[in-house]
């Protein structure tokens, strides 16, 4: 009994002892001039830090430690960010982006003018350099014409605030494929489809929804052979809710493919959860690619039908598409409309990305269309082969085919 005992009590000894280790080490420790990795500091132990090196202009201040294990920056002064113009500053807009006219040494910029603190720059308009929000500078128009920017032919010029004058350049060009533009497709000559065909070269990102305007185009081998474009296809969607993998992916096969001159990704699902500033990062992003890329036509797109109807989300975040890419004249596969709109001009609202209508359509007009063996992902072939006349005809657009 007496071992047993002994034993007893010396496993509870280890026991409370590695307990009571344990403990310590999860206790707060600040003020123990250790530092620990949860803190900034403690005491004394400000972690090889100083004004100096966390680059406050006051090189020789003093760097202190809070009670609370947080650096005090109190006698270090200003530095170059924080929005506060120090006397050894130019500008300060609170941030080290250069391209906004303050660089990340708090200088203003050649072409550059900018205000007292909270620090706004604008590019000097008649200096001869295109900066900022600038389109062109006088005679000066960064390689761009009428034609680029959506109209017939004609004269642009540089208006005096240093934006496009589009006054005396034609009419503007439908750049919408939508519905309307389907029965469109049996006005393209064949010169102007083998235009596409030989000079076009079309990187098109999507998963099994974008694939419903290949498909459609298959379709309509018989008249035009889809299989002798310079079509590269990438396995991937636009995403949601600012998702910008594609961009990624789209630098990287224009920086391998220069000859690429047309760009196009379409939505998954992503369009019936997106958020507005999910929107507008996509729109953002495909208009820098654009300035970027400036003799890459890039095709925007909107999201499939989900059967939410006019007041759904999906309508919401597609609009928003639609009216940006129509105030700023940009090509635009209105993937919702087609799905729509039936080529009697009758609207249904309540779709889904299956195309009911199209069944019952079908069933009306047997001759309609191809079959397609049921290949049209997640829908009916007839809503197939309407996309895949809608494209060619932004195709032929794009080719230089004014209709």
């Amino acid at each position: 009994m007496r071992n047993q005992a002994t034993w007893m009590f010396m496993v509870s000894f280890i026991f409370l002892s590695y307990a009571c280790d344990d403990a310590g080490k999860v206790q707060s420790s600040c003020g123990d001039n250790n530092l620990d990795p949860e803190e900034e500091c403690d005491g004394a132990d400000l972690g090889g830090n100083s004004c100096e090196s966390l680059g406050y202009y006051n090189v020789t201040g003093v760097l202190g430690c809070t009670g609370m294990c947080e650096l005090d920056i109190s006698d270090c002064g200003h530095r170059c960010g924080d929005a506060l113009l120090d006397p050894s500053e130019a500008c300060d807009d609170g941030n080290f982006d250069a391209s906004d006219g303050c660089d990340d040494h708090c200088q203003v910029l050649e072409g550059w003018t900018c205000t007292e603190p909270p620090t706004t720059c604008t590019a000097i308009c008649g200096d001869g350099l295109i900066l900022g929000e600038e389109n062109c500078e006088a005679s000066d128009l960064g390689g761009v014409t009428c034609e680029t920017l959506g109209y017939e032919p004609g004269v642009l010029a540089c208006g005096d605030d240093c934006r496009f004058d589009t006054s005396q350049c034609g009419e503007i060009i439908d750049r919408v494929a939508d519905h309307t533009v389907v029965p469109q497709f049996e006005l393209i000559p064949q010169d102007a489809l083998v235009t596409v065909v030989n000079n076009l070269y079309v990187y098109f990102g999507h998963t099994s929804h974008g694939s419903q305007l290949v498909t459609g185009m298959g379709m309509l081998d018989p008249l035009v052979d889809h299989s002798q474009m310079n079509l590269t296809e990438e396995y991937g969607d636009l995403g949601t809710e600012g998702d910008l993998a594609w961009e990624g992916l789209t630098r990287t096969h224009l920086g391998a493919h220069p000859e690429t001159n047309v760009v196009i990704w379409s939505w998954c699902g992503g369009q019936s959860t997106n958020t507005v500033q999910g929107v507008q990062i996509y729109l953002d992003a495909m208009n820098q690619l654009e300035e970027e890329f400036p003799d890459v036509a890039f095709i925007y797109m909107t999201g499939h039908l989900d059967g939410t109807g006019d007041d759904g989300l999906l309508r919401e975040n597609n609009r928003q598409i639609r009216d940006w890419c129509l105030q700023n004249g940009k090509l635009l596969f209105d993937f919702e409309d087609i799905e729509s709109w039936d080529p009697a001009g009758e609207y249904y609202p309540d779709g889904t990305d299956a195309c009911e209508w199209c069944s019952e359509w079908m069933t009306e007009n047997p001759d309609a269309c191809p079959d397609c063996a049921d290949s049209c992902a997640h829908s009916h072939c007839f809503n197939c082969y309407q996309k895949g006349k809608a494209f060619w005809w932004l195709l032929a657009r794009i080719a230089g085919w004014n209709g």
